[in-house]
Parts: structure tokens; C-alpha cells; sequence
């Protein structure tokens, strides 16, 4: 093949490839006074730059046209300063002209991914996405897109949707991503899974032994289940959860963590659909791995979860009640779902932790509990969401707070770090919830012992909301398993023996109360 690739243009000004290559190439151009772009594929298409300039909506509805108002108003409504939403529509219809030769374009809104909308001009997807170019000057680009997601040939499609150039979040006021989104055209067993690549943050992790803390895989589990089964529809189920008359509730979690992530490490989560079920067939059951991902892009588990969530409406403060979930999001979700039969990736359905020999185990009886330590935490809208509830990763989080509490005032030594010699480690937590918390709630968690193992614990977690008038009500409860494991020097040993200091105290501040 020749390196050179000569262009001609043609009477109405279409570009178009000479030669033999004329036959399998489409070319599109387009430039505005500063910046000139080009596109090239196997098909027809159209591209389009337009510069990012300050416009007001009723500016750009002049430019537009009052039939595109509606469409530049739902982009404004999701949060775009109208100078983003309108340059986005110019962009997408005059790519769309190219692609067609069409004067009339009618455009539609598909979905919305951070900073790129897919639209639909015509019979075209155009994906429009803003970028920063040298000189600080914002562009919005638009191409017009092959619709693709299917597998070809029996293979695995793989698309980094937002491997786009971002602009920046401090100059413009509006957020770039915080994950970088895989979609899989074939998952795990034949269906669609979606999942994210990020770095590990020095935030996340704050274990003492310098791996990631527990309680950020569930708000991992959180991002993973809103941007996989969620974000494609989030333009209008945002509004819903914005009315006070829809949302979303958890039923339960589970987080099971195998191996280790540390700072600046590249993590993966891949999340798939296990089950749609319920009276109304409004309740999501998902299912989310996270694998490390080796230099030469091999990928190692390291945790997995599970989690399942309800469409409801909204009855009053903290009161809600299962409805079908609108049809746009059943309609997302079905493909993404495990088929009944179909082989899965192995993600076990029961937890088998093996801590070693039992030393004491707690005796079972109704309403009576051996209490270790307690902790209130007075919530408010930082620990809240989008549909107005306490976000249920929380919940992992006051746990954590409970129990390394308590570890400190016994073993304080444990947690200054780099000089520490053992940590006790998260391996499996399931959060069973049973009401809705909310901002500005005092919700109190207890920390009880279910068991004490020759290297490590089994406690249970009990949430209550405490009503200004003393009252208690019980809002969820939680299940937890650890392991000891111990340092010689720079390695952290798989588990080890509970130090003797832990089991003593645990004996000693242990109480029978009861419930």
C-alpha cells in the first residue's frame, strides 16, 4: 500500500480518496478558523470541530432553531453550561449532513458517559465529546459512529468508551471522569458486561499494611452498579431520583476480598446482571469482580461482590414501597443478564472462610448478644445520595470505624504504620438492610462477637436509628470475617495467629446484653 494518500474534492464539496483506496475509504473534513480536523473509516460518516465560546441557550436556540430547544434544554437540565450543550448540536448536525448529504437532520439523545453524549442524527450515532487543545482553546468534537456493540465473528468486542481527551473539570466547572469505562459486547457467558480501569489512590489505600481498605470496594460497588447498569439511562433516572418520588434501595451487599491492591496500582471491576426478579420484576441482583491488572495486561482477581437493589416509590421521609422500574432501564438491563443454565465466571454463592480452629464461639440465643464496643455517627448530607437516603457504603465505613476503634485502644501500636508488625484484615462482609437511613439521622452501630478463631475473628454489626426521643429502631445488620496476618519485613504473610492481647480483651470488655 502506497504512503501517500492523495484527497479530491467533489462539485458540492464532498471529499473523497483517489485511486483503488477511493473504493474502501470514506474521508470526512472539517475546520473552524483555528484547527483543522479529518476522519477516515470503511463507511460513510461526517466530523465535525466547533470552538466552545460563551453563548446564552436563548443564543443558541436563534442558532438552532427552535425545534432542536427541547434537546438543548435536557442537555442544560443534566448539567452542560448552554455553551457546551449548543456547540454539541451544532457539532452533531453538521457531521450528520456530512455523513448523509442530507440537509434536514433530526436529532435524538441516546445516552451520556462524563463528558460524551451519543446522539442520534437521522439514521447516524454521533458521539460528541469536548476537548482542551494547545493554546487553552475548547473544542467540541462530532463523529458520526458505526453502530457496532455486536460481537463479529464469534469474538469479543471491547471498547474504552471515554479514552477521550477531557477538559478540565477546574477551568470549566463541569467533571471529567473518574473511571475509564470498558464495554464488553460479550461478557462472561455469551451477555454484555461493563467495568472500569482506574488507579489505586494513596486514599484508598490506608490499611496498615498499605493496601486497600476494605469499606472502598463497596463505594467501588456503587460506581460499578451506576455506571454499568445505569449511567447509558442516567439523563432521565437522574431526574426521577431528583423528584422525591422515585429511587433505588439496597437490599443487601457483600464484598469477599482475596488478594491485595496497593497505592498506583491499575485495578479492574467487570459487572454483570445475576437475576431480575420481584413482584414487579423491579429488583437487580449484580455481581462485580475487581482483578489487578500485571504489567503485561494479565488480569488476577483480587475481591468480587454482590449486591441487590429495588426500584421503589417514594411514600414519604425514609418510607418507600416496590414499583416496576420504567421500562427504558428493564430494557437496558435484560441483555446484560445471566440466562438461566448459562455458565458464569466463578464467583462462589456461599462464603467459605477458614480462620482455623474455634476457641470461643458465641452461644446463640433470641435477642442476646455479646456486646464489645459501640459507636454513634451523626450523618448529614455528606453521607447521603442523589435519591435522598444514606448511601449504603456507609455502613462499611461505620463499621470499620467500630472496629478499628476498639483494635486501637487494645493494640495502638498495630496501626502506626511502618513500624507495625500485624493488621487484622477484612476478608468477607455482607450488609443485610432492613429500612432506609437518612441525612441527619444518629445512627448507632454495635459490634458483637459471633466467634474467635485461631487467626482471626467473626463479629456481627447492628445498625439502629436513634430518635430524638431515645427511641431505637433498627435499620440493617451486617456479618464480618478477619484474618490476622503478620509482617517480616517488607512481606505481609497470608494469616497468622491472633495475638493473645485481642482474644484477652474481647473477653474481658465482652457483655451479654440483650436486644
Amino acid at each position: 500500500m502506497t504512503d501517500v494518500v492523495e484527497i479530491a474534492w467533489t462539485e458540492s464539496g464532498r471529499p473523497y480518496v483517489l485511486g483503488p483506496l477511493g473504493d474502501e475509504i470514506e474521508v470526512s473534513l472539517a475546520h473552524d478558523d483555528e484547527t483543522c480536523l479529518g476522519s477516515a473509516a470503511e463507511f460513510a460518516h461526517g466530523c465535525d470541530i466547533v470552538a466552545i465560546e460563551p453563548r446564552s441557550e436563548a443564543e443558541w436556540v436563534s442558532l438552532l432553531g427552535r425545534a432542536r430547544e427541547p434537546l438543548l434544554r435536557e442537555l442544560v437540565e443534566l448539567g452542560e453550561p448552554p455553551e457546551v450543550a449548543g456547540a454539541r448540536l451544532w457539532a452533531a448536525a453538521e457531521a450528520t449532513r456530512k455523513a448523509d448529504g442530507r440537509k434536514h437532520v433530526e436529532l435524538s439523545f441516546v445516552r451520556r458517559q462524563d463528558n460524551a453524549v451519543l446522539l442520534k442524527g437521522n439514521e447516524h450515532l454521533v458521539l460528541t465529546f469536548p476537548v482542551m487543545l494547545t493554546r487553552n482553546q475548547d473544542k467540541m468534537i462530532a463523529l458520526t459512529v458505526a453502530d457496532d456493540e455486536a460481537t463479529e465473528n464469534g469474538q469479543q468486542r471491547e471498547h474504552w468508551v471515554d479514552d477521550l481527551p477531557q477538559v478540565d473539570e477546574r477551568e470549566h466547572g463541569y467533571a471529567s471522569p473518574h473511571l475509564r469505562t470498558i464495554v464488553r459486547a460479550t461478557g462472561p457467558g455469551g451477555y454484555p458486561s461493563t467495568g472500569a480501569r482506574y488507579h489505586v489512590s494513596y486514599r484508598e489505600a490506608s490499611s496498615p499494611s498499605g493496601s486497600v481498605y476494605f469499606p472502598h470496594y463497596a463505594f467501588w460497588l456503587g460506581k460499578l452498579r451506576e455506571r454499568g447498569t445505569a449511567q447509558p439511562t442516567n439523563g432521565r433516572i437522574s431526574k426521577l431520583m431528583t423528584s422525591g418520588k422515585w429511587g433505588m434501595v439496597t437490599n443487601f451487599s457483600e464484598i469477599f476480598v482475596e488478594g491485595d491492591l496497593h497505592a498506583d496500582d491499575i485495578v479492574e471491576g467487570n459487572l454483570w446482571v445475576s437475576a431480575i426478579r420481584g413482584r414487579f420484576n423491579s429488583t437487580n441482583d449484580i455481581v462485580a469482580e475487581w482483578c489487578k491488572v500485571a504489567d503485561d495486561g494479565r488480569l488476577t482477581r483480587v475481591a468480587w461482590g454482590k449486591m441487590s437493589t429495588t426500584w421503589v416509590e417514594i411514600l414519604g421521609h425514609g418510607k418507600v414501597t416496590p414499583r416496576p422500574q420504567p421500562e427504558y432501564l428493564d430494557e437496558f438491563l435484560r441483555p446484560m443478564t445471566v440466562r438461566s443454565g448459562e455458565a458464569v465466571r466463578p464467583v462462589p454463592d456461599e462464603v467459605v472462610v477458614d480462620l482455623g480452629a474455634c476457641l470461643v464461639e458465641e452461644v446463640r440465643e433470641p435477642r442476646r448478644k455479646t456486646v464489645i464496643s459501640r459507636r454513634q455517627f451523626s450523618t448529614s448530607s455528606y453521607e447521603g445520595n442523589l435519591v435522598g437516603n444514606v448511601y449504603f457504603a456507609n455502613y462499611y465505613a461505620w463499621l470499620g470505624a467500630v472496629l478499628d476503634g476498639y483494635l486501637h485502644s487494645v493494640v495502638p501500636e498495630q496501626y502506626r504504620v511502618g513500624t507495625n508488625t500485624g493488621e487484622l484484615r477484612a476478608v468477607h462482609t455482607k450488609v443485610d438492610h432492613l429500612r432506609e437511613a437518612m441525612p441527619f439521622d444518629t445512627v448507632e452501630t454495635v459490634m458483637s462477637l459471633s466467634a474467635i478463631h485461631e487467626y482471626g475473628l467473626r463479629l456481627q454489626f447492628d445498625y439502629f436509628n436513634v430518635r430524638p426521643d431515645g427511641g431505637r429502631e433498627k435499620l440493617a445488620a451486617a456479618q464480618h470475617a478477619a484474618e490476622w496476618r503478620t509482617r517480616e519485613g517488607d512481606r505481609w504473610q497470608r494469616k497468622d495467629k491472633l495475638p493473645g492481647r485481642i482474644v484477652d480483651a474481647i473477653r474481658r470488655d465482652g457483655t451479654r446484653e440483650t436486644r
